[in-house]
């Protein structure tokens, strides 16, 4: 029996590289030294999406090829590389946003509440109110609650991280989409 290798493992274990023109766009078309930048974004996709990347990308198949290859329709197909483009798009852009975000953690204390800068914080990195909910045990009405608060907030003191912050309140569970089904919480 022939086994089948993931690439996906691959381009994850690949190392973060420093470029700044890659911050500024994303590759219609990736080139080997496209790859270890894009590394640590790739991280966040599930196994279907890398593959999908990987295929499409790295190995420069077709559409048409992936739909033989992974007995998938057109339209889901479509559908799929859309949203791995907005996902991946709007991880670059959390991404470039990085240090700025840590130095407008160092003065959040003189503004915000330690319980508001938590969950700013988690939201930074998980862009899901579920998500941010199951990591800080309170639950996601008040996450959203406390989130809009400090945006309010963030009006008056910081314009840049408030456009910041309505950005990920706009791209909500881009990252990582989460859901809450009978008292769970499932990982897509």
């Amino acid at each position: 029996m022939k086994k089948i290798k993931y690439y996906g493992k691959l381009l994850e274990e690949l190392n973060l590289g420093t470029k700044e023109e890659h911050q500024e766009r994303i590759p219609t078309v990736l080139t080997e030294d496209d790859v270890p930048f894009l590394s640590d974004i790739f991280n966040f996709l599930n196994n279907k999406d890398k593959d999908i990347l990987y295929l499409i990308f790295i190995s420069g198949k077709t559409q048409t090829d992936l739909v033989r290859i992974l007995h998938r329709s057109q339209p889901s197909l479509s559908y799929d590389i859309k949203r791995i483009k907005d996902r991946v798009r709007f991880i670059c852009y959390l991404h470039s946003q990085f240090s700025t975000f840590l130095v407008w953690l160092k003065r959040a204390p003189d503004h915000f509440s330690p319980e508001e800068i938590m969950v700013l914080t988690l939201m930074y990195y998980t862009t899901s109110f579920s998500q941010s909910s199951r990591v800080s045990r309170l639950k996601p009405t008040r996450i959203r609650y406390i989130f809009d608060k400090a945006l309010k907030r963030l009006e008056e003191v910081d314009p840049i991280m408030c456009e910041f912050f309505t950005n990920i309140r706009n791209n909500l569970n881009v990252v990582r989409r989460v859901y809450l089904r009978a008292s769970h919480y499932w990982d897509e």
